[in-house]
């Protein structure tokens, strides 16, 4: 008997529910999800309200981005600063593989919301990888803009995986030369919670040596 000293037995003017009957009244995997989405709603205003004063760039390799993909993993072979950008290589599978990184923490915690690394192939073309925090709308994309010059295209999202979430696409000659050129990359994404735009900020503060330095470790010749 149960400790409410209730009966366990059915109510006879109330017969007990069949299994298929239990199944039906079973909240949907997407209304279940609704409570998780809505918590998280305020940790994500505070992630933004955050990157408002981000604390000072930097590009120093983290392990979470270390776990994320092979170029990052392994110990680092070679490591040099050049103003807010770094470029990093490191061993994989008996290959070096560079590239340059900039990162941005919260003031607070430190913790990685907004990172940027350039590989630059054998051919001289550069791909840029951007790892932008939760609680952007993804259909949106992301939007480029140097100092206050012309927006470029949208970027899509590709994926996001437990770091954050990744836009990656090529660098072009033009855009290249703009980034070398320039003071701030502007990143303009919309905020999942409200429909709002934001814009996140890239220091472009030693860019041009850092990508003259990475054209040099793999042999390729950058645009000027």
């Amino acid at each position: 008997m149960p400790r409410c000293g209730c009966s366990s037995k059915p109510d006879a003017g109330h017969p007990a529910a069949s299994p298929s009957q239990r199944r039906r009244i079973q909240p949907s995997p997407s209304q279940r999800s609704v409570p998780i989405m809505v918590s998280l709603l305020p940790i994500l205003a505070s992630l933004f309200a955050a990157l408002a004063s981000p604390a000072s760039p930097s590009w120093t390799q983290s392990q979470s981005l270390q776990e994320r993909d092979g170029v990052s993993a392994g110990a680092p072979v070679l490591q040099e600063s050049y103003g807010d950008w770094g470029v990093i290589c490191t061993n994989k599978d008996k290959a070096t593989l560079c590239l340059m990184r900039q990162e941005q923490r919260t003031k607070n915690t430190h913790e990685i919301v907004l990172a940027a690394e350039l590989r630059r192939n054998w051919t001289g073309d550069m791909i840029l990888t951007l790892t932008m925090p939760f609680g952007v709308r993804l259909a949106d994309g992301v939007t480029m803009q140097v100092d206050d010059g012309k927006l470029s295209k949208t970027m899509a999202f590709s994926t996001c995986l437990l770091v954050g979430c990744l836009s990656v696409f090529e660098i072009d000659g033009e855009l290249e030369t703009k980034l070398r050129n320039g003071k701030v990359l502007n990143l303009a994404v919309t905020r999942f919670e409200d429909g709002r735009s934001f814009t996140l900020p890239i220091s472009l503060n030693g860019f041009a040596p850092a990508s003259d330095r990475l054209g040099q470790l793999v042999g390729a010749k950058p645009d000027n």
